[in-house]
C-alpha cells in the first residue's frame, strides 16, 4: 500500500538527500489540538471506568486517578516526560484539501518497507463510536495494569505504568474529527530516547523533533501539486531526483532504485 506525505519543496528535497523523516512532538504539530481532542476521549471513557474483573480493587480508584491526571499534564502540555512524536500521512493521493493545508508537493512511501524497519503506522479513526469504543477498551486495559501494578509494589508506580500512560497517549493521537475523514490519515509514532530528541526553531519556539532513517527503496515517488510553474517544477525535480538516483548508485545502492515525478492533475489557484 501506498502512503503519501504532503509538505513543501524543502522538506522534500531534505528526505530525499538525506532519507530520513522528521517526527514532531505530538504537542508542536501544526494542529496541536487534535490531540487534544483525542484525550478528551479517553478522559471522558476514565469517567465511565466500572473496575472490571481484572482491576486490583484495593487500587482501582488511585489507578484511574493517576491516568486522568497524567493525561491531563500532556493535555495542558506540562508534561516533560516520554514526550511522544509523530510524521502524518495520506492514503489518498492528489488531494486538495491536503495541497491546501500542507504544501505544493508529496512524496509516496511504501507503508509495507516502512513497516519493515519496525516503525509504528496506525490508520486515524474518525466516527465517535469507533473513538469511544476503542477509548473504553483501551483506558480499561491500562486501569486493570496500573491497578495491579500498584497492587505489587504496595501502592508505589513503577516504569510499567509510564508504559501505558504512553500507550494511551499514542491512542489519542490516531483520533480525529470526522470532518477530516476524507484525508484518511496515517500516523507514524514513535517513543524515542531523550538523547534522539532534536530542537528546530519555528515560530519563536524550539520545537522537539526526532529524525528516522528509511531506506531508499521506501521511496515510491515524488508528486509535484498545483504550484505556480508546475511545468518548470516538475522540471527541477525530475533532475534533482536524477542525481540524488545517480549518488545512491555510486554509494552501491540498488541499481534499479528509480523514483518517478508527476504532476498532479488537480486544478487549484495558488
Amino acid at each position: 500500500m501506498k502512503l503519501f506525505h504532503y509538505t513543501d519543496v524543502s522538506a522534500v528535497q531534505s528526505i530525499l538527500r538525506n532519507r530520513k523523516l522528521w517526527l514532531t512532538d505530538l504537542r508542536f504539530m501544526n494542529d496541536s489540538t487534535e490531540l487534544l481532542h483525542g484525550i478528551e476521549f479517553l478522559q471522558a471513557a476514565l469517567k465511565q471506568q466500572p473496575y472490571g474483573l481484572f482491576y486490583d480493587k484495593r487500587y482501582a480508584e488511585e489507578a484511574v486517578e493517576y491516568l486522568a491526571s497524567s493525561l491531563s499534564e500532556y493535555e495542558d502540555a506540562a508534561r516533560l516526560e516520554d514526550p511522544v512524536f509523530a510524521m502524518s500521512f495520506s492514503e489518498k493521493d492528489d488531494l486538495l484539501s491536503q495541497w491546501r493545508g500542507y504544501g505544493g508537493y508529496s512524496v509516496c512511501f511504501n507503508r509495507e518497507y516502512l513497516q519493515d524497519c519496525d516503525l509504528k503506522l496506525s490508520s486515524c479513526v474518525y466516527t465517535k463510536a469507533s473513538k469511544l469504543e476503542r477509548a473504553l477498551r483501551a483506558t480499561s486495559e491500562a486501569g486493570a495494569k496500573v491497578s495491579e501494578c500498584m497492587g505489587r509494589n504496595g501502592g508505589c508506580l513503577d516504569l510499567e505504568l509510564i508504559d501505558q500512560l504512553v500507550a494511551l497517549v499514542e491512542l489519542a493521537a490516531t483520533f480525529k474529527d470526522a470532518g477530516f475523514e476524507e484525508e484518511r490519515e496515517v500516523r507514524m509514532i514513535v517513543r524515542p530516547h531523550i538523547s534522539e530528541i532534536k530542537y528546530r526553531p519555528r515560530n519563536g519556539m524550539l520545537v522537539p523533533y526526532v529524525e528516522i532513517e528509511i531506506p531508499a527503496e521506501a521511496i515510491e515517488g515524488v508528486h509535484v501539486g498545483p504550484v505556480r510553474e508546475q511545468g518548470l517544477a516538475t522540471v527541477s525535480m525530475k533532475m534533482f531526483m536524477n542525481s540524488i538516483e545517480s549518488i545512491n548508485r555510486s554509494n552501491g545502492g540498488d541499481v534499479e532504485w528509480c523514483v518517478p515525478v508527476e504532476r498532479s492533475t488537480t486544478p487549484y489557484r495558488s
